[in-house]
């Protein structure tokens, strides 16, 4: 295993900041709302970015009270200090240096940030399971709590743009493995956020267009066009001009839907990635004559003699590759595409041959939805 995909042990002082601001310290919890001085906190997570520095006290005093005398400055830093230990419940957690203080880097320390950091400097050797756990560990802008805080907020960018990197480079290494499902939805994250990375937009566009859908390649082309003019007053460049031709040419057009290659049966996926997948599905088929089937098998209720989980992988081989599975709280979530409600029957005989193989006598509960424009 990598050193950077190392997980945080039972034994180290764990610190999550994307998104979220948490500490954990074996079976100890420690939330924000907790804490019983802001300015302490505040201070904690100054330490927290500076964990390599040593800060002398006329740097905190000018920082968190900008605004009185440097001796009176001087007591409150103190009396900080004094709250930022009891918070934490360490009392060495900063170590007094006489004119100035330190984190104590003796305790083992897992950052969330730092490992997310740790990934994008291998980035280029990472692999898509390693990129998606980077992606997975970025929650959320560090520290968004500190909105106004000058300190933070070149902490705060660095780690955005290292995200919106790694945001690209996992969605073209997808891109390339021919799992374009996949690839679309990572980069729409990206996209969501209203930049001006054209790499974004044009490798959008070249999958909409290897997947059949080309209006949502010309749209996505005509939005990135509109954006740039509006907010920055200039016009593409011949890269993503180059790409727009294509696809107006045919040149990049599959007239058939790809769909993941090397994946046998549906494709499966947690419940927030089936949401948003299922949101994509909608809204093309608002755009076109086309319909999918949304359906949901409930085995909750009663006891399965087989893991549910196994269940989950077995029926998802019965399904095409261009189906969508996700398993969550012992119901099982399909899209079925090219399907409609009076074409169910061959499907469901499938599932229940399935059921009766693995002598699984209680029937589920089926809810079938047809969607269309």
């Amino acid at each position: 295993m990598n050193k950077y995909s190392r997980n945080p042990s039972d034994n180290e002082l764990k610190i999550f900041g994307l998104g979220k601001f948490l500490i954990k310290f074996g079976k100890n919890e420690k939330k924000s709302e907790e804490w019983t001085s802001d300015k302490a906190l505040r201070m904690f997570k100054y330490f927290l970015l500076h964990r390599d520095k040593e800060i002398y006290n006329e740097e905190l005093v000018e920082i968190f009270w900008p605004e009185i005398n440097p001796e009176t400055g001087k007591k409150r830093l103190y009396n900080t200090i004094y709250l930022l230990r009891k918070n934490i419940g360490i009392k060495d957690i900063v170590i007094n240096k006489t004119c100035s203080y330190k984190f104590n880097n003796s305790y083992s320390c897992w950052v969330d940030w730092e490992k997310f950091s740790e990934i994008y400097n291998y980035r280029k050797k990472a692999t898509i399971k390693e990129l998606k756990k980077a992606i997975d560990l970025y929650e959320g802008d560090l520290m968004p709590d500190l909105r106004y805080e000058s300190w933070v907020e070149e902490f705060r960018t660095n780690l955005k743009e290292k995200y919106l990197d790694l945001m690209y480079i996992l969605s073209n290494k997808l891109y390339k493995n021919n799992e374009y499902m996949q690839a679309i939805l990572y980069l729409k994250r990206g996209l969501d956020e209203k930049i001006y990375r054209e790499e974004y937009y044009n490798l959008a566009m070249k999958i909409f267009a290897n997947t059949g859908r080309v209006y949502e390649a010309i749209s996505i082309y005509e939005k990135y066009c509109k954006l740039i003019k509006d907010d920055l007053g200039i016009e593409p460049t011949t890269d993503i001009l180059k790409t727009f031709k294509e696809i107006k040419q045919n040149d990049l057009i599959n007239k058939e839907p790809i769909m993941d290659k090397k994946r046998k049966g549906a494709f499966r996926c947690d419940i927030e990635v089936f949401k948003k997948i299922f949101e994509l599905e909608e809204r093309q088929t608002n755009r076109s004559s086309n319909s999918f089937i949304l359906m949901e098998i409930d085995f909750s209720g009663f006891e399965l003699d087989i893991e549910f989980d196994t269940i989950c992988e077995e029926l998802g081989e019965l399904f095409r590759s261009g189906d969508v599975l996700c398993c969550y709280n012992k119901k099982i979530h399909l899209i079925l595409h090219d399907l409609s409600i009076e074409k169910t029957n061959f499907t469901l005989k499938r599932i229940f041959d399935y059921l009766k193989e693995k002598k699984i006598d209680k029937k589920p509960a089926f809810d079938f939805k047809e969607i269309s424009k």
